[in-house]
């Protein structure tokens, strides 16, 4: 083989999935890797996270490729039978409904260094927060925390969705998940509650 169409240098997530493109398209693809193996430099040591775009400015391109992103995987696990585990659906606690503008974060809790939890934007996200629990009250009779972990459950691609708990008794909503579902018009509602913030 003295010559081929495209070369793609380097055997990790972004190599590979360009280099399958490639090949997708009919086009004769060679992957050049100087490890030993695929995606076993900079590929794996990432978070192997979908993420959501949530920790950048709203708006911004990065916000928007990670959106865009997020998407498009889920739609490629769903067509092509891959389990995808959405993990912190409710947002550190955010989604729980019992976080106000006054929650204090002290100690050792994460939140005190995440934008999300601190002022103003912390106010913005109390304030959707609101919208949507009034928004699951009434149209489900259900709160905010299910209605995030329906809102999870009921994207295509995600097979199931887990969250942390410190203690047994934040595990209770669990019972309140099953036995309904939102459907597309419910899903556009969420969208546009959530825009506002």
């Amino acid at each position: 083989m003295d010559r081929v169409e495209c070369v793609v240098v380097g055997a990790g997530v972004v190599g590979l999935a360009i280099a399958r493109r490639l090949a997708q398209a009919g086009l004769e693809t060679v992957v050049l890797e100087a490890a030993e193996g695929i995606g076993t430099v900079t590929s794996s040591r990432n978070s192997e996270v979908i993420h959501a775009g949530i920790y950048y400015p709203a708006g911004s391109l990065m916000a928007r490729m990670c959106v865009s992103g997020k998407g498009a995987l889920y739609f490629y696990c769903r067509d092509h039978g891959i389990a995808a585990l959405a993990y912190g659906p409710l947002c550190r606690g955010l989604l729980s409904g019992r976080i106000t503008r006054d929650t204090k974060f002290t100690g050792d809790d994460i939140r005190r260094q995440d934008p999300k939890f601190q002022a103003p934007r912390l106010s913005q996200y109390v304030a959707a927060v609101k919208r949507l629990d009034r928004y699951a009250q009434d149209n489900f009779g259900k709160r905010v925390i299910h209605l995030a972990m329906r809102w999870v459950l009921d994207r295509d691609g995600v097979t199931f969705a887990l969250w942390g708990a410190r203690r047994p008794d934040q595990l209770d909503a669990v019972s309140e998940i099953a036995g309904w579902e939102l459907d597309a018009s419910a899903m556009s509602d969420i969208r546009r509650i959530v825009g506002l913030a």
